[in-house]
């Protein structure tokens, strides 16, 4: 009997247990307002230590995004200052009076020349410039009125498959400029951006995209072609929406089939040139004279509705 008493305290025992695990699994979770507020605040607590950490994390993200701009700046200006050593000092080129009020005129192409040659009859020159890899066309020839005006023909690319490309590579392209030469990750870029615009992929797009992307990221834009051609003596660039004018070393002054969209594209160029120069350019200094890699530069930001303006000059040898 006493076997059998032990036995049943140790089954109620048990039934009890189990009643009063039964009992907690059909109360509420939070079954007061007071549990409520404690959880709330629990969770609160959790919320706070995930925003510090996640504040902690955008800190040192910008300190190194910081420490990446000043070595990137640091490299810059070691290299801008290698290339003013091997540029043409002041002294040696023939500086071109900065325009003012009274001399802006400089900007312009000179006005004995501002008409362009009357072609021979069955005239005709044309030559390639090789510029980033890709062929780019001179063509001078006489347009309806029998005026000599100089072509450039370049790489027949869809506006919107460059901007595309620009848009999906080009801050990559900016911090490593190796990338151009990398024949395998332009052909990429190239085949990227057309799936992306849904333009068909031709093997010669490869090339004309590394040709817009490092004219336009590293070098002059629009200008560049100028500038690669010897003959060329000067640019005039009078404002956006305007044909760009050159000087031909044997022609004299002629018209281009070049044009600026927008003056933001001439600010933009006049503001990398100021940088490579150690010099600043803005709506309250905005007239820019430097002398760079063997050419003059005289511009100026167009201010309260003006057109900006650029000329640039080869220096002679």
């Amino acid at each position: 009997m006493a076997i059998r008493f032990i036995i049943d305290n140790k089954l109620r025992e048990e039934q009890k247990s189990i009643s009063e695990i039964l009992a907690l699994t059909k109360k509420q979770p939070y079954s007061t307002k007071e549990a409520v507020h404690l959880a709330r605040f629990v969770d609160a607590c959790f919320l706070v230590v995930e925003e510090e950490k996640r504040k902690a994390f955008s800190k040192e993200r910008e300190r190194e995004h910081q420490k990446q701009i000043m070595e990137l700046k640091a490299a810059t200006e070691a290299r801008v200052e290698e290339l003013e050593e091997e540029a043409p000092s002041p002294e040696e080129a023939p500086l071109l009076e900065a325009p003012t009020p009274e001399n802006s005129a400089l900007l312009e192409a000179p006005e004995p020349l501002l008409e362009a040659p009357s072609a021979p009859s069955g005239w005709h020159r044309e030559y390639i410039l090789k510029l980033y890899g890709a062929p780019i066309g001179v063509v001078i020839d006489k347009n309806e009125q029998g005026k000599l005006v100089y072509h450039i023909v370049e790489p027949q690319i869809p506006p919107a498959l460059i901007e595309k490309a620009k848009e999906l590579y080009g801050k990559d392209l900016a911090k490593d400029n190796s990338l151009f030469d990398n024949a395998t990750f332009m052909a990429t870029v190239a085949e990227k951006a057309a799936k992306k615009t849904k333009e068909q992929f031709p093997p010669f797009f490869a090339y004309g995209i590394r040709y817009y992307l490092e004219r336009d990221i590293l070098g002059a834009k629009k200008f560049d072609p100028f500038l690669y051609d010897e003959n060329v003596k000067a640019v005039f660039c009078e404002g956006s929406k305007k044909r760009i004018r050159i000087e031909h070393k044997d022609l004299g002054i002629l018209e281009s089939n070049i044009m600026i969209e927008k003056n933001e594209d001439i600010n933009e160029l006049l503001k990398r040139i100021a940088s490579a120069t150690g010099k600043t350019v803005d709506s309250n200094h905005p007239i820019l004279e430097a002398t760079f890699q063997g050419l003059h530069f005289v511009g100026v930001i167009g201010v309260g509705g003006e057109n900006s303006r650029l000329t640039i000059r080869r220096l002679e040898a």
